[in-house]
């Protein structure tokens, strides 16, 4: 069986609120799925399907949320095509939001406002993947 996976810490997935210039809490879910996503794929399944963000790569990706809209949204994770850009509210967490970078003008659009577990959810149905559950 091959070694794990040297995954960054989970530290690296966060961008401070003194970073972004205002204020954000990520979802208290959000790490525990980037955990789980790290060990699902090196045990080696598809984990979540969906390239989550470290800090610079962010903090990279905020030039195309400031092209797409003039809202407060933190980028957490490209889509598996690489071609769709999540992110969420800053004032709040629970709606996340999509941004097709392939289409022009790029527009943030609202994709679930239920909250992030959900919106994983419905990403991981629409893979044809099982839901995921938090521990709780």
């Amino acid at each position: 069986m091959p070694a794990p996976t040297p995954w960054p810490p989970l530290s690296e997935y966060i961008v401070p609120s003194d970073t972004l210039g205002y204020e954000f809490a990520y979802p208290k879910e959000y790490l525990e799925s980037i955990e789980w996503d790290n060990q699902d794929i090196d045990a080696g399944g598809d984990g979540h399907a969906l390239g989550f963000l470290q800090r610079r790569e962010a903090l990279r990706d905020l030039s195309f949320v400031h092209k797409a809209t003039s809202k407060r949204l933190v980028p957490f994770a490209r889509g598996d095509n690489r071609d769709s850009l999540f992110c969420f509210e800053a004032a709040d967490s629970s709606n996340v939001y999509v941004i097709n970078l392939g289409e022009k003008p790029m527009r943030a659009r609202l994709c679930s406002s239920s909250g992030y577990v959900h919106f994983l959810n419905e990403y991981r149905a629409n893979l044809d993947l099982a839901s995921w559950k938090p521990a709780v």
